[in-house]
């Protein structure tokens, strides 16, 4: 079927046929970043999946100002579009389905909590921001979608925070739950501190930083962590333990204090 659907369908379960060149993703609905690699690669597993088999699962989508929008299956669009523009693959027509009359926007938008592949935190974050403007509290979104309240309130507080703290979670090196708390307590700040709690984990062979990497211990310095396991062996008596073999004998106070720099 093509051009706006000929009369929004009175249950979820109708399924129509459309061209995916006539369906509009309205700006700022779809919380994916397709920017990001992880989404990107999504999409191109998507799209070779789509090329082989078609879209089995239908988009969800309503209509607004004469024209159909997309309100769940951005990536399986984006995935068709990928199809007809990249791979060359004529992808004709999309199952969807319509959300019906009683449906209204904060509907659309908890769907995307609620449907398709697991969202990250800055994701569900903007979901919520959207659902809290249109005046819902952080406990019904909570109950609404299954996520804990201490979800919600970390997924909206990554939503302020700094663009470097936001590029820090991104990309691995601090836990969402740990940037917000950190973002809670000390704003801007938090960007700062985080910084040292990564060097922090670097310096104890770790990518990730944590919890126990924040505060003072935090502010060790990779070069001093280095230095003081150089003055721990100085102190230990070393010996050929014969073929492939060291043997290190040193006090239990030093190896405790070993093994606290090394994490082991």
């Amino acid at each position: 079927m093509s051009g706006p659907l000929k009369g929004i369908a009175q249950r979820r379960n109708d399924i129509f046929y459309v061209d995916p060149l006539e369906l509009q993703v309205k700006a700022g609905w779809n919380c994916r970043d397709l920017s990001q690699p992880e989404n990107q690669a999504h999409v191109r597993e998507l799209a070779a999946s789509i090329a082989e088999v078609g879209v089995l699962t239908p988009l969800v989508v309503f209509r607004g100002d004469n024209k159909i929008y997309v309100s769940d299956g951005h990536c399986r669009l984006a995935a068709a579009l990928y199809c007809i523009h990249e791979l060359k693959v004529p992808i004709a027509a999309v199952p969807v389905k319509t959300e019906g009359r009683e449906a209204n926007e904060a509907d659309y938008a908890l769907r995307q909590i609620l449907d398709g592949k697991p969202k990250t935190a800055f994701e569900l974050g903007q979901v919520c921001k959207r659902l809290v403007g249109f005046g819902w509290s952080v406990e019904k979104i909570a109950k609404s979608s299954g996520k804990s309240v201490a979800a919600i309130n970390t997924a909206l507080d990554l939503q302020g925070a700094p663009i470097q703290v936001q590029k820090m979670v991104e990309s691995g090196r601090v836990s969402p739950s740990l940037a917000a708390k950190e973002v809670r307590a000390k704003g801007s700040g938090a960007t700062e501190a985080l910084s040292q709690a990564i060097d922090h984990a670097a310096a104890r062979g770790s990518g990730k930083a944590t919890a126990r990497d924040m505060g003072g211990e935090a502010k060790t310095s990779r070069v001093n962590k280095l230095a003081y396991v150089g003055e721990i062996m100085e102190r230990a008596d070393i010996e050929d333990g014969g073929p492939g073999h060291t043997r290190i004998t040193m006090t239990d106070t030093d190896w405790a204090a070993l093994q606290k720099l090394l994490d082991i």
